[in-house]
């Protein structure tokens, strides 16, 4: 499950950078390599009419810092906080964004991620911190980079068919990744904004370990509408709750970004 709860926040990070109207569809999608001459168009459609559709007022999100805060409520259980800070990166380039996420886990304490351009780690208080791997850093820069799909040359992109999840009809565009993972992004039909993400059964298990996550509540900010409730679900109960209550664009501090000394000692062993 831990696999594919990792799958559907980096997509859901995707959607959300769409959703800022950072860069063309067309562009975002031509750097993501898909089947030449099959579904590059129709993939590029889709992206494009949920980003239209996210735009406010025409006017495309340009602000480099995004800072959220989040409540995750899984039932039977105290809500755990998590709190997102993005600095995008600049046009054109790959892995110059800067991303840190702090989740307080009831009866679990804090868990910290950080990914600083091309380095990145996770550490929890009284504990050694451990580095990320090149690929998980790539998922952690989804979001942050003006072109989000161009942090996964290795994958790709095809349309998938039309389903009804939540009683709506919705369009399906399935990413996978080269180790074979996969998961389908979900457009609503009616509207064009995403909706929903399945992944899909891992391999070498015997029960269904898909997860569907339904997003909705699309609010404004900063001249974008951006889903606020995220449910993820794992047959036929629900067992998690995401919902934004706070979103802001103001510069912080990006001291929160520089290793700490443990950290700067791993990567001086890991060097060549």
């Amino acid at each position: 499950m831990k696999q594919n709860a990792s799958v559907l926040l980096a997509v859901a990070v995707l959607i959300a950078a769409l959703s800022s109207g950072a860069g063309s569809a067309s562009a975002q999608v031509a750097a993501f390599p898909v089947p030449s001459g099959k579904d590059s168009a129709a993939v590029a459609a889709v992206f494009a009419r949920h980003m239209r559709a996210a735009t406010v007022a025409g006017r495309p999100d340009t602000s480099r810092f995004m800072h959220t805060k989040q409540l995750m409520e899984v039932q039977g259980s105290p809500p755990a906080e998590m709190e997102l800070f993005i600095i995008r990166g600049a046009p054109g380039t790959k892995n110059t964004a800067r991303v840190r996420s702090v989740m307080n886990m009831p009866m679990m304490g804090m868990m910290e991620t950080v990914v600083n351009r091309s380095i990145g780690w996770v550490m929890s208080p009284g504990q050694t911190p451990t580095l990320l791997e090149p690929s998980q850093i790539d998922g952690e820069m989804m979001g942050a980079s003006p072109n989000p799909l161009a942090n996964l040359p290795s994958g790709k992109l095809t349309m998938a068919g039309k389903e009804t999840i939540d009683g709506r009809e919705m369009q399906g565009v399935r990413m996978t990744d080269t180790l074979g993972t996969d998961a389908i992004m979900f457009f609503d039909t009616k509207t064009g904004l995403a909706s929903a993400v399945r992944t899909g059964a891992m391999r070498g298990m015997t029960q269904d370990t898909s997860i569907v996550m339904l997003m909705g509540d699309y609010k404004p900010f900063n001249g974008a509408l951006m889903p606020t409730t995220m449910t993820v679900r794992q047959g036929p109960m629900q067992s998690m709750t995401m919902r934004v209550v706070q979103m802001e664009s103001t510069p912080f501090d990006t001291m929160m970004f520089v290793p700490p000394p443990a950290v700067v000692e791993m990567l001086k062993l890991k060097k060549p």
